[in-house]
């Protein structure tokens, strides 16, 4: 994940790998990049950037995942949220990113942002 203040495109922080995280709900669901895309715009809470992901043209395991990263440089990965699986998804999940039926759930939010309430450290979303 790599993010840029605009209009200067300025480094929000460094580059992080959020690719093989577990999800802080589900230790047998984890993030595969590639297989899962950010598909709704970020929203910032504080000091962290929130990013919605869903399914690659609902292939393979597209079990949708909440991710924030941190903007202070070095802490990285602050959580990641999965979505509740589909009735009979595999778990643990496989290995093999070409197998369906992983999960399901994707955050798609038809290219909106995620909506948050900054008052109250809350954030809404729709998953499909």
């Amino acid at each position: 994940m790599y993010a840029i203040q605009l209009p200067g495109l300025t480094d929000v922080f460094a580059p992080v790998v959020i690719d093989g995280h577990y999800a802080d709900n589900d230790h047998t669901r984890y993030f595969v990049g590639g297989t899962v895309l950010n598909r709704p715009g970020l929203a910032m809470l504080g000091s962290t950037i929130i990013a919605g992901f869903g399914g690659h043209c609902d292939n393979f395991n597209y079990t949708g995942m909440l991710v924030g990263v941190s903007k202070i440089p070095g802490v990285g990965v602050t959580s990641i949220i999965a979505m509740e699986a589909s009735p009979g998804a595999p778990s643990p999940q496989t290995l093999d990113y070409t197998v369906q039926g992983g999960g399901k759930a994707g955050i798609w939010q038809s290219g909106f942002g995620i909506s948050a309430d900054v008052a109250n450290n809350r954030i809404f979303f729709v998953t499909g």
